[in-house]
């Protein structure tokens, strides 16, 4: 069985141009239908703009879990989606879980030179994006994981992706780092907007009727999208210019690589403890 991924709608690409700001977003989607009771849908969602702590959103039910978890900060990102859903002989689990990371910011680059001012340029920017997919699967159940790492400039995006889907080939853990340079045209002394977003999905689902049957998944770039600086400033000519000012609208410095702040514990590992937490509880509750 293939599972689809879903991209929520509820998110919006490169909102608010114009200004600085950073957003963060996670999403839970899905059902669970135990037959002869009907169905009960997922819907756990949390949005921030400007966090200062993750965003975070979970479900768990008696069967499977699934959570989101994202942060941003002005030159770089984190995300993190995960699951596993279980099946039976009378029940079906299937979950869609989605995070978001985003920073936006406005650049000038100004020159004194008069030959320059009010001519286009070229600034050639780098970012690297490290992280790994895991899909694996068992009885028939299916499992996607993704990732997309996209760098929004005036009306232009440059994106990386990655996607893993078993589908009953070969289940995969591994590395799935993704890294991009990217020439950002501008005019010289004039604001343009640049902005970096980071998405993870995960889709997973076990396969109707068949006890036993489970699909998990994770989407782990949580140690980071970070943003590598300048690696050149060039006119319309193409040749290097060196002699400029730099000024952004946040105050960062983008001019040099950008480096994250620790990661406190592996994403994924927190989703993990916290499922077993409220499945323990939940199945309690159950026995009461």
């Amino acid at each position: 069985m293939k599972t689809h991924l879903i991209i929520f709608t509820s998110i919006v690409v490169f909102s608010n141009p114009g200004f600085a700001h950073l957003v963060a977003e996670a999403q839970v989607g899905g059902s669970e239908t135990i037959y002869d009771e009907g169905s009960t849908d997922v819907d756990e969602y949390d949005y921030a703009e400007d966090p200062e702590d993750d965003v975070f959103a979970l479900a768990v039910t008696s069967n499977g879990f699934a959570g989101a978890r994202s942060s941003a900060g002005f030159g770089w990102l984190r995300g993190v989606s995960n699951g596993e859903a279980q099946s039976g002989g009378n029940f079906r689990l299937q979950y869609n879980v989605e995070s978001l990371s985003r920073w936006a910011d406005v650049f000038t680059l100004t020159t004194t030179d008069p030959l320059l001012i009010g001519t286009s340029g070229t600034l050639r920017v780098g970012v690297e994006t490290h992280g790994g997919l895991e899909v694996n699967v068992g009885l028939f159940g299916g499992a996607s994981a993704a990732a997309s790492v996209n760098l929004h400039y005036g009306g232009d995006t440059e994106s990386r992706y990655q996607e893993r889907t078993w589908s009953g080939g070969p289940q995969f853990s591994g590395d799935s780092s993704m890294n991009m340079t990217v020439d950002i045209p501008f005019v010289w002394n004039t604001p343009f907007d640049v902005a970096l977003e980071l998405r993870t999905f995960v889709s997973v689902v076990g396969a109707e009727g068949t006890p036993g049957s489970i699909g998990l998944a994770t989407s782990d770039y949580s140690n980071t999208s970070e943003w590598q600086g300048f690696l050149g400033v060039f006119d319309t000519n193409n040749n290097f210019v060196s002699d400029y000012s730099f000024s952004s609208e946040s105050g960062v410095d983008y001019q040099s690589a950008i480096e994250a702040p620790p990661v406190p514990e592996p994403s994924a590992l927190i989703l993990l403890s916290l499922a077993a937490a409220f499945g323990t509880l939940n199945h309690r509750r159950r026995q009461q």
